[in-house]
């Protein structure tokens, strides 16, 4: 099996593929770097990037492991959300980081963490943060590819299949705390139906199956219909 094209939680990487966690971005401004609203934006970005940071390294605290994760950013400004391609105005009003989890050839999950420009954390995606620690000491073995295998086996489309990752059993947190990130961490090991794959095909009348990421076990089944 393989992921179909504009897969959303998976996409295939290759198998030496290294992530960028801690490395700060390239970023372009619209205005001169010495000028006031760049110092501002340079300076509330870091700081973002590093509270961010911390809090991953809350849930994935081996510097070996932090190596697989990929970061993505994104700047949140009025009616808009500008990334590192993008040319940055000013300071944002929000900054936006999604990590991502490189494993055995595969990209996994793209958990949000939203930091305000005060160092505020928002509520935010970070039991799926914890759930990447499962993949990595093998209590979660089933990726996306497994995942869309089981499902074809009951009865999705191979083709065109979309597939996403979900912590389901909690709710968005700021998990500002090691506390916290351990509660996560019994939560998912006592309870491994929390953390699942949605296989889907975006089509009248087909199957959506959710996939336990630990067992590879169909935990949950129903069809789309659509309403017109």
């Amino acid at each position: 099996m393989v992921c179909a094209t504009g897969l959303t939680g998976c996409s295939t990487a290759p198998n030496n593929a290294t992530g960028n966690f801690g490395q700060p971005p390239q970023l372009h401004l619209k205005h001169p770097r010495d000028a006031a609203s760049s110092q501002v934006l340079l300076r509330q970005f870091a700081a973002a990037h590093a509270r961010a940071d911390s809090l991953v390294r809350l849930a994935i605290p081996d510097t070996s492991d932090q190596k697989s994760l990929l970061t993505g950013y994104g700047f949140s400004y009025p009616h808009w959300v500008a990334y590192t391609t993008d040319t940055l105005p000013g300071p944002a009003l929000e900054y936006e980081f999604s990590y991502s989890l490189l494993h055995q050839g595969d990209t996994i999950g793209s958990a949000l963490v939203t930091i305000g420009p005060d160092r505020r954390v928002y509520p935010s995606e970070l039991a799926e943060i914890v759930a990447y620690q499962r993949f990595l000491t093998g209590d979660l073995e089933i990726g996306p590819r497994q995942a869309v295998g089981v499902a074809v086996g009951a009865g999705a489309k191979e083709k065109g299949a979309e597939v996403g990752f979900y912590a389901g059993g909690f709710m968005p947190d700021t998990l500002t705390g090691l506390q916290q990130a351990g509660i996560y961490y019994q939560e998912v090991i006592a309870n491994p139906r929390t953390c699942f794959w949605l296989v889907e095909n975006d089509c009248n009348g087909c199957v959506r199956l959710k996939v336990n990421a630990s067992n590879g076990k169909v935990i949950g089944q129903d069809k789309i219909i659509f309403v017109y």
